[in-house]
């Protein structure tokens, strides 16, 4: 098969899908019939690292070129794919969002958002993709029970609306019978400056309310919490660096870095020392034949 680039209706101008093997000519052929959505799920199990070669949207746009709406079949695959892959996938799922220029990006950043905070240890609630006041809630029964409402971004380029995260914080409060002091609201910013959002927060009503992080910083709180902390109530403490919080007294803090110290030092002990006995283990076994590992190994 001779290979070549197929012009197909852009989700931005001037792009291209590449046809280089029997697999792109397929879903190609795929998304020119448009019987059934392409399962994202299906062809990402079948080739992991040809499924990360390209790029999120170009994935989202075979399965169509419309643009990302509440309840679509988009949006479900979308919400499937984030599930399953890995933490590094989904950050890098996360840079295509926000270097992207499609309509959707910023709403496909939300989707993301919301899957941090499912793997956090969140109940997640996902907002509407447009005409709502928030992009999601998360909900934990930590501390008596908490909600955090989102308002995600992709960059400062404009300014964020402060009011209109608290309106909506206010809202769930008397609409959910919250108790006020158990719901904040948190801001993501995918890149770009947060000096001139932090000073809107400092110098608003919100100040004891709510929270900016950055998603580079969700992500690392998330891989810290997955690849290094088992003792919930660690993981609950520190899930609680999210929520708005008044230190005068500093040993919350020191606390925590103890706990979280010690609790990494324990994973280390431990991989040390299965190391070691496996090695030992190997030492037991022999010299291996110089060549290869033996008859009828790889």
């Amino acid at each position: 098969m001779s290979h070549g680039r197929v012009n197909r209706p852009p989700y931005e101008m001037g792009q291209s899908m590449t046809i280089s093997s029997p697999q792109d000519l397929s879903l190609w052929i795929h998304w020119m019939i448009r019987g059934v959505a392409l399962d994202l799920v299906e062809q990402y199990n079948r080739d992991c690292d040809g499924f990360m070669s390209k790029d999120l949207f170009q994935w989202l746009h075979l399965v169509d070129k419309e643009n990302l709406k509440d309840g679509s079949e988009k949006s479900l695959i979308l919400r499937k794919l984030l599930k399953v892959v890995s933490i590094d996938e989904l950050e890098k799922f996360s840079k295509d969002s926000i270097d992207e220029k499609a309509p959707d990006s910023g709403l496909v950043l939300q989707d993301i958002v919301s899957e941090i905070g499912r793997r956090i240890g969140f109940e997640i609630e996902h907002g509407k993709y447009r005409q709502c006041p928030y992009d999601g809630i998360w909900k934990t029964s930590d501390s008596g029970g908490r909600t955090i409402v989102l308002e995600v971004k992709k960059n400062t380029t404009y300014q964020i609306d402060i009011e209109k995260l608290e309106k909506a914080r206010k809202d769930i409060v008397n609409d959910r019978g919250e108790k006020p002091e158990t719901v904040c609201g948190l801001i993501v910013i995918g890149h770009g400056k947060t000096d001139f959002v932090e000073a809107q927060i400092r110098g608003s009503k919100s100040a004891w309310s709510m929270r900016l992080i950055t998603i580079q910083k969700l992500f690392h709180l998330l891989k810290l919490l997955h690849h290094e902390i088992e003792d919930p109530q660690i993981a609950e403490k520190i899930r609680s660096i999210l929520y708005p919080t008044e230190y005068t007294k500093l040993d919350p803090i020191i606390d925590l870095l103890f706990q979280t110290t010690a609790e990494m030092s324990s994973f280390r002990d431990i991989d040390a020392e299965s190391s070691k006995q496996n090695t030992t283990e190997d030492s037991s076994k022999g010299d291996i034949p110089k060549g290869g590992r033996g008859k009828g190994t790889k």
